[in-house]
């Protein structure tokens, strides 16, 4: 039996999802297979290998070791990863994630300094959780301290 990489990836919006991108070693041979894109998918084939310990010593290769190992339902799939530790979670999550701090943390007074600090804190409270903010949370904490003011 053999295994091959499998690599999509999604480039799509990440609005409303996110975290999708993974890496699987699959059952069989990826001779003749060829990397495409498809709508919103990418993906890439990185070799067949004789035994699953050959694929996982590439994979870690081409990946590093910082990788999930959520599970797959998919017979034909051996082992799924996620590349790095953290889960991404959407724009629109993240936004939510961070909104729920601005009210304490944010008022007329603050300065772009303490707006600094305070993306510093809301990414690291979410690696904390396990979890990788996306978008321009930097400028979420601007736009809600103009609304402040405006008002």
């Amino acid at each position: 039996m053999s295994f091959y990489i499998l690599e999509s990836i999604y480039n799509g919006s990440k609005q409303y999802c996110a975290d999708l991108d993974h890496i699987e070693i699959v059952k069989g041979s990826c001779e003749g297979l060829e990397d495409y894109t498809c709508n919103n998918w990418s993906l890439r084939y990185h070799g067949t290998f004789d035994t699953v310990e050959s694929a996982e010593k590439r994979l870690k290769e081409i990946f590093g070791y910082d990788v999930r190992d959520p599970d797959s339902e998919d017979d034909n799939v051996f082992l799924t990863y996620k590349v790095g530790s953290l889960v991404e979670i959407s724009i629109s999550a993240s936004f939510d994630f961070v909104y729920d701090f601005l009210k304490d943390d944010v008022n007329v007074n603050t300065t772009d300094e303490d707006i600094d600090k305070l993306v510093t804190k809301y990414e690291l409270e979410a690696n904390d959780q396990g979890l990788e903010l996306l978008g321009d949370v930097e400028q979420w904490i601007k736009d809600y301290r103009q609304e402040l003011i405006d008002e």
